[in-house]
Parts: C-alpha cells; structure tokens; sequence
C-alpha cells in the first residue's frame, strides 16, 4: 500500500528496516522474503538521530522507542543522513511501514 501510495514499484525497493525488539515479528519476514529483500536491524543511536527528521510524533511511541516514529526514523536512519520521507507512517491493521530515499547524487 505504501509503495502504491508513492507511485513505486516494488522492484524499487532496497531494504526493510526495524528496531531490534521488532526483529523476530513474522509479519517482518514475511515482508523480507516477498520483496527480496534485506532486513536492517537499525541500532538505538541511528534511531535517534533520525529523529528530528520524523513526520509523525506519537508520544505512545517516543515512551517505548525515544522517537515520534519507529517506521519513520527506521526508514530514515537506514537510508542516510541526507534521505527523506516519500511516505510518512502508515497503518494498516497492525502493520506500520514509512518509506524513504535518499536523493541521487547532483551532476557536476
């Protein structure tokens, strides 16, 4: 849904990133394994960094994780300081995903 939102195909996509405490959720493999994709585990401090670049500030969030958004600063963090979200936090059911890039490199 988040990749139909942002006009993207699947193919496109490079990685799925989480938070440790989230690494053993079946729903995340799943994911890994019908994209073809790698899973990022994303340490605490990347986390934070990204941070003061989330969309969505959900205080439920920040008390367990220390950030606004999980699948945001994850998205973020695993694609680079100088990324940006395409797609901010989205849910569906019980599954959250945001989406990211980085921009490519300007021609000199």
């Amino acid at each position: 849904m988040a990749l139909a939102r942002a006009h993207i195909d699947a193919d496109a996509l490079d990685v799925i990133a989480t938070i440790a405490s989230k690494e053993s959720e079946t729903g995340i493999h799943a994911a890994v394994q019908a994209f073809g994709v790698s899973l990022i585990i994303v340490p605490e401090r990347e986390l934070v960094a990204a941070n003061d670049r989330v969309e969505t500030h959900s205080a439920r969030v920040a008390a367990f994780a220390g950030v606004g958004s999980v699948a945001e600063a994850a998205a973020l963090a695993a694609t680079g300081p100088r990324s940006t979200l395409i797609v901010p936090r989205l849910t569906v059911g019980t599954a959250t995903c945001a989406l990211a890039a980085t921009p490519p490199e300007s021609a000199s």
